[in-house]
């Protein structure tokens, strides 16, 4: 009897676990959490802060999967060391347990930014519901929340905070919000959306000390300004890799990997935002749950021979910021080759000055067919521009209906109709 061991709440360990049930009734599958709590999906921890949801909603799976699937789930130990020669998984309360194959998602631990203060009271990650429940719990004491984030996953935090009556300021590493995932023009144009919100955002800078005695008082980026505050969110940490420091495993920000998720050791995967593969940075933050469980897809594949042949998809990403409702259809990346068209369609605005519910169409085109297409409050066009993406169908059609608001626009000139925020801090391109 094969014995699959999963490390970590991961989605996309637990559809692997999922899958390989499905074709292999007889296999020992245990899971272990790490937090104490059962795999849950990071994408709905802005709305259990902002109390839209409940605990239970925020869960992978409800608890009664996994026992219907035999899939044995251990919440409350703590592991020690891992044995990849032996294939033997040793916890801190003395357990040993022998696998045969071995999936790691997480780590149970949080690489904190190498920074002073972040052991002060008031500072928090995001990898779990248990750090969900921190912040709550320490909401009733603060007025200011400080979220340092390049992620959906942060911005939709910060919304979620304002809901609650919270002052919140976020703190953006790179030039411009989700530069992972869209384009300077259109995080231009969702810079202004959550400005009309009241969210300051502050770009091109970090986090350098949290200040403060026991409890956070306030923060240093690396500007040199200081911000009082009393509650510091990093949305985007990585997983803590002590436990391998010392093993066989080939090592990066996360977990090296290749294109099929199996690590340098035999028999061991890495998979979810802990794997890096084929040596690119790890992307921790940047998945969603259509990612994670094609993952798990492709592991489970392996393992059970089945291969890995599998169609290819399109990935896309959707979330709303309020007002705001963002589709991401495709890769974002810059290529020479690639014709960008921006699409605004004034006659949908409800008012001159509301800039959230102006719609907004992003496409890249290449052979002159789509590429990606970035859609603003374009719910209607979804379907049409997915459907043109994986039948590599000709565009002409889809510039025709949208002939009469199309702007031309490349990597270098980028045309925003002359958007500004005023509550936009920055010394990045953004605050032309």
């Amino acid at each position: 009897m094969k014995k699959i061991i999963v490390i970590g709440n991961s989605p996309a360990g637990v559809k692997a676990c999922e899958l390989i049930r499905q074709n292999d009734q007889s296999c020992d599958i245990t899971l272990f959490s790490l937090d104490g709590t059962y795999p849950s999906v990071r994408q709905l921890f802005p709305g259990l802060i902002g109390k839209s949801i409940k605990e239970d909603k925020a869960l992978y799976h409800p608890v009664n999967f996994y026992k219907d699937n035999k899939i044995n789930v251990i919440l409350e130990r703590k592991l020690s060391k891992i044995n990849f020669k032996k294939k033997k998984v040793n916890t801190e309360e003395k357990d040993q347990l022998d696998y045969d194959v071995l999936l790691i998602t997480s780590t149970g631990e949080t690489q904190w930014p190498d920074i002073k203060g972040t052991a002060r009271i008031g500072v928090f990650a995001l990898n779990g519901i248990t750090d969900v429940k921190n912040i709550m719990s320490h909401l009733s004491l603060t007025d200011t929340v400080l979220v340092q984030t390049n992620s959906v996953l942060g911005l939709q935090t910060a919304v979620s905070l304002q809901k609650q009556g919270k002052e919140v300021i976020l703190i953006i590493p790179s030039q411009w919000p989700l530069d992972q995932l869209v384009d300077q023009q259109m995080a231009e144009i969702i810079v202004h959306g959550l400005g009309e919100r009241g969210l300051r955002m502050i770009t091109d800078n970090s986090i350098t000390e949290i200040l403060g005695d026991t409890e956070t008082k306030a923060v240093r980026l690396k500007n040199g300004k200081v911000l009082a505050t009393q509650m510091v969110i990093f949305s985007d940490l990585g997983h803590g890799l002590k436990m391998f420091q010392n093993s066989e495993l080939s090592l990066d920000q996360g977990i090296r990997v290749n294109e099929n998720f199996r690590t340098n050791v035999e028999d061991v995967y890495a998979l979810g935002e802990i794997a890096c593969i084929n040596n690119l940075p790890a992307r921790y933050g940047h998945l969603n749950l259509q990612q994670l469980e094609r993952e798990g897809l492709i592991v489970s594949r392996l393992i059970t021979n089945q291969g890995n042949a599998l169609e290819s998809t399109i990935t896309t990403t959707s979330f709303t910021l309020g007002d705001l409702s963002v589709h991401v259809l495709g890769q974002y990346r810059i290529d020479p080759d690639i014709k960008q068209f921006l699409i605004e369609h004034p006659q949908e605005k409800t008012s001159p000055t509301n800039h959230s519910r102006k719609v907004f169409k992003k496409i890249f085109i290449k052979n002159d067919t789509l590429s990606q297409a970035v859609l603003i409050n374009a719910d209607q066009d979804f379907e049409q521009c997915y459907q043109l993406i994986k039948n590599q169908s000709n565009i002409n059609s889809f510039l025709d209906q949208n002939a009469v608001a199309v702007n031309w626009s490349t990597e270098q000139n980028f045309v925003t109709n002359n958007i500004s925020d005023p509550l936009l801090d920055s010394s990045s391109a953004l605050n032309r």
